[in-house]
Parts: C-alpha cells; sequence; structure tokens
C-alpha cells in the first residue's frame, strides 16, 4: 500500500515536476506553533515536510539546527510531545506527508517498535 511520501514523489514523477521538502525542528520556537507551521509549510506546496525530533547532542547537524533544538529541549519538548502536536494538526486536516529527523538514540531509547508505533 502507498504511503504518503510514495504517493507525493510518484505525482511528481507523473508531472515531471521537482519537489520541496522544507525541514523544521519540533518544538522550535514553541510546539504550540507546529501545527500553524506544518499547515503553512503544507499551503505552501511542500512536497514532504521533514520534522526533527529535538536531541541534547546534535553534533551532526550544524549551528543552526542544534540551536534550535537546545531551545525546543528547553521548552520541554519531547518525542511524546512532539507526536502528540502532529496527531493534533492530523485531526484538523493535515494531509502533507511528514519524516522525521531523528537520532538513532532516542530510538534506542524508546524502543524502536514503540517509537515507529507513536511515530505512526
Amino acid at each position: 500500500m502507498p504511503n504518503r511520501i510514495t504517493e507525493s514523489f510518484d505525482r511528481l514523477r507523473r508531472e515531471k515536476r521537482k519537489g520541496l521538502i522544507p525541514f523544521v525542528c519540533g518544538g522550535h520556537p514553541t510546539l504550540d506553533a507546529l501545527p500553524d507551521i506544518l499547515f503553512a509549510l503544507e499551503s505552501a506546496g511542500a512536497t514532504v515536510i521533514e520534522i526533527g525530533i529535538p536531541f541534547s547532542d546534535p553534533i551532526a547537524d550544524g549551528p543552526v539546527i542544534a540551536a534550535a533544538m537546545h531551545e525546543a529541549l528547553g521548552n520541554g519538548v519531547t518525542p511524546a510531545r512532539l507526536f502528540d502536536s502532529v496527531r493534533a494538526a492530523r485531526t484538523k486536516g493535515l494531509e502533507a506527508p511528514l519524516a522525521t529527523m531523528v537520532s538513532i538514540s532516542i530510538v534506542h531509547r524508546m524502543g524502536a517498535e514503540r517509537f515507529i508505533t507513536d511515530a505512526a
């Protein structure tokens, strides 16, 4: 069964178009802002929206993403709260395909099965 991401790329190929995959740090500037940000990106035509799950040691992500992640963590963002925020946006009609950028340590700490189930 195709998923939203596969369907988006299939449509782009059929239409011979390019896509855009913007990145947002979940919980930055605030967790409450995430649904509005997701809807704005969807309205602007994003092909897929990548949501970064804040991590305390984002050494491979560069200073801008690292600062956003640290600020989000300081605001109390957790994977569970982030998933709840995305779920609320879906409930309000968000259709855009979503992907996550996540540290394997977060997945390991939660357990892969639980992480995948919660993220879905």
